[in-house]
């Protein structure tokens, strides 16, 4: 009985439908999302969620390629090291309270 109504078939038949061809293709999990259009109006592989993912990884690891590469570290000497400690540019130090600041010059002028 080869007609689409064995569970088999029928599962490929659904999978090729237009309807499906348009579901992004991400691999780790299906995802239900639309796929996302280039701008030659071709679909991308992926849904908008997962391109800025992907793309936010990609420049994650050239970043670090770029480093490694600086400093003339190999990929095996550069395993070793630990993740940088990111630090946020948007948060500064408070500003001094004003008996703060005289401690600071009390001490400084002390020493």
């Amino acid at each position: 009985m080869n007609d689409a109504s064995t569970p088999e078939l029928q599962h490929r038949t659904d999978m090729s439908s237009p309807q499906n061809e348009r579901l992004c293709k991400y691999s780790g999990t299906r995802c239900a999302n639309v796929r996302s259009l280039k701008r030659n109006g071709e679909l991308h592989n992926l849904c908008e969620f997962h391109r800025e993912r992907a793309n936010a990884n990609q420049s994650r690891f050239d970043a670090r390629q770029r480093q490694q590469r600086q400093l003339g570290l190999s990929s095996s000497e550069a395993a070793d090291l630990p993740e940088p400690i990111p630090v946020s540019v948007n948060s500064p130090d408070p500003p001094l309270d004003e008996w703060e600041a005289d401690l600071l010059l009390e001490t400084m002028q002390d020493s």
